[in-house]
């Protein structure tokens, strides 16, 4: 077994909450620079992802705020979110069907976005990995996995094993080991799913956006790959 290096951990944990912080930083840029922009009056693939975005910035600095609290569970549950919001947003931004599926939805409440599109998250990160780069399906469906196990409270990301002894992580605790990685993992990818679709937004409408929101985008990608080297 791998020797519990907390300072490496901590270490990451900077990181990982500047990336999230600076991703949170451009969502809030981009918004700012949309406003008073009549949605009802832009094509539909930006309109939905506007919408999209919207609903993703709101959930980042809380995942932010509780990943640095120890607190990786309820953040778990929120990064699992932006995961869904994040794919599904590609998802109906490439596929046209969803798109129309996804601006009828405001007139049909009672049903669920999978529903309405006819497709669950699995068929949805299948299409979007060419799309977003990605050559391994599994690995970008078990990150999905594992922020649900997160949201469901599965006991294995409560727990500590220590020289054979079993002990509960108490919520909050952030110096634990399998705290600091957990939130390590609920930041780092909880900005890698919000960046989606700040990409599409940028490169799908770049003449909306200043020249300082575009080198944001660079700042934010430069922290992804130091985060990626740690």
């Amino acid at each position: 077994m791998e020797k519990f290096n907390q300072e490496k951990l901590l270490h990451g944990i900077k990181y990982t909450g500047q990336y999230l912080c600076r991703q949170f930083d451009l969502g809030e840029k981009i918004l700012n620079e949309l406003e008073g922009i009549d949605i009802n009056k832009v094509d539909e693939k930006l309109q939905a992802l506007i919408e999209i975005h919207v609903a993703i910035t709101d959930y980042l600095p809380w995942i932010g705020q509780m990943s640095m609290n120890g607190c990786y569970m309820p953040a778990g549950n929120l990064a699992s979110t932006v995961f869904e919001l994040s794919h599904r947003g590609v998802y109906i931004y490439h596929q046209n069907d969803a798109l129309q599926a996804f601006l009828l939805a405001h007139n049909t409440p009672d049903k669920g976005f999978d529903e309405t599109i006819k497709a669950n998250i699995r068929k949805i990160v299948e299409k979007n990995i060419s799309s977003l780069g990605c050559s391994n399906i599994d690995s970008e469906y078990n990150i999905y996995k594992m922020l649900c196990n997160l949201k469901h409270s599965h006991p294995v990301f409560s727990r500590l094993i220590t020289d054979g002894k079993i002990t509960v992580i108490p919520g909050g605790k952030s110096s634990d080991k399998r705290a600091l990685h957990n939130c390590n993992a609920v930041q780092y990818y909880s900005a890698r799913c919000a960046s989606y679709i700040t990409a599409l937004l940028l490169s799908h409408s770049p003449a909306l956006f200043s020249e300082d929101c575009l080198n944001l985008r660079e700042e934010v990608m430069k922290l992804k790959k130091e985060c990626d080297e740690i």
